[in-house]
């Protein structure tokens, strides 16, 4: 190592005495000459100073010899002998493998299956939650508020989708009251009739126009008879009447609606006059009437905020006509039939 060191040293030292040796400087010893030459006159020689001192002597020991010293041979031991059987002349016999025996799977028990009624679900049963009123909604101090409809007088039979509205069924029942007046000019027969009933009817629409309306009433009254035979007061009287009729709706301002129908009306009259006497002294006698009359008229409902007020005007002609004189029942009279060919009924009523 010491060696090592040294030449490194010695080579240091010459490479800086060639470096002093061969330097050139063009500019050296330029700022002690006051010239107004430019860089590109020529210079004066440069000389180097001389050395006024020994070179330094660098003892160099003398390396010892390197000797090498081979290893020394390891020992082996005896090879081995190759064992290598020889080929056979013929290839050996497999040597039988016992069989390969799969065991079969093992059978499943199966549980014995339960009644239904006996298996318990396993799965939740929904329930749907309970059905609560919605909560109206609290109005705020000024929310707006829109203003109702005024109602008008035929707001009923009015809608404002839908248009024009009628009722399809419409059922009456009430009390009436009439005066009747019969004549046979033959026997200057006279009879006035006044009478109370009860009245029920049915009013149907098969379309928002066309209609049908059925009427029944019951009478009963007290007739004054006056005749050749004398006049007599009180006595009772029956009428009943059936109505069929047809009429077409129009509907007319302010909601209220005419209404022209025509039909059929029959009529039965019985006079219980059996039994009573006149001021002359004749008894009385049973009569019994049936009539079919066509009646024609018109019908204006005019509806307010809470009634209808319905008028009616009506005539009717006859059509056929029939009367029963019971006098069967007077000593030495017999019963009479005729009929009658002309006749008319005027009807008004207000509800």
């Amino acid at each position: 190592m010491r060696t090592h060191i040294s030449i490194l040293t010695a080579l240091l030292s010459a490479s800086c005495m060639a470096a002093n040796a061969w330097a050139f400087d063009p500019n050296a010893g330029a700022e002690s000459v006051n010239s107004t030459a430019t860089r590109y006159m020529r210079q004066p020689t440069y000389s180097a100073p001389r050395q006024n001192f020994a070179p330094l002597a660098i003892a160099r020991p003398t390396p010892a010899p390197i000797t090498y010293a081979a290893p020394a041979p390891t020992p082996m031991t005896a090879p081995r002998p190759l064992d290598i059987a020889p080929l056979p002349e013929m290839a050996a016999a497999p040597v039988a493998q016992p069989p390969i025996i799969i065991a079969p799977p093992q059978a499943r028990i199966v549980p014995v299956e339960q009644p239904v009624a006996d298996v318990v679900p396993t799965q939740q049963i929904y329930t749907p939650p309970p059905i609560t009123e919605p909560v109206a909604p609290v109005a705020a101090a000024n929310a707006y508020v829109a203003p109702q409809p005024v109602p008008y007088y035929g707001q009923q039979y009015y809608d404002q989708k839908n248009g024009p509205i009628f009722r399809k069924n419409s059922y009456s029942l009430g009390l009436e009251g009439f005066w009747d007046k019969y004549k046979e000019p033959v026997a200057d027969l006279d009879s006035t009739t006044y009478y109370g009933a009860v009245d029920a009817g049915w009013t149907h629409y098969f379309n928002p126009r066309w209609f049908s309306k059925t009427g029944l009433r019951a009478s009963y009254g007290q007739e004054d008879y006056k005749s050749s035979s004398g006049t007599v007061d009180g006595t009772d009287q029956y009428e009943f009447e059936g109505r069929l009729l047809v009429g077409y709706d129009i509907a007319t301002i302010q909601g209220s609606h005419l209404k022209p129908y025509a039909g059929l009306d029959m009529r039965y009259y019985r006079d219980e006059g059996k039994g009573t006497v006149t001021n002359l002294g004749f008894a009385g006698y049973d009569r019994r009437i049936f009539q079919t009359m066509l009646p024609i008229g018109v019908t204006l409902d005019i509806p307010t905020q809470r009634f209808h007020y319905v008028p009616t005007l009506e005539v009717g002609p006859l059509i056929y006509g029939a009367v029963s004189t019971r006098l069967q029942n007077i000593p030495g009279y017999y019963q009479l039939k005729n009929k009658q060919k002309t006749g008319y009924e005027l009807r008004a009523d207000f509800m």
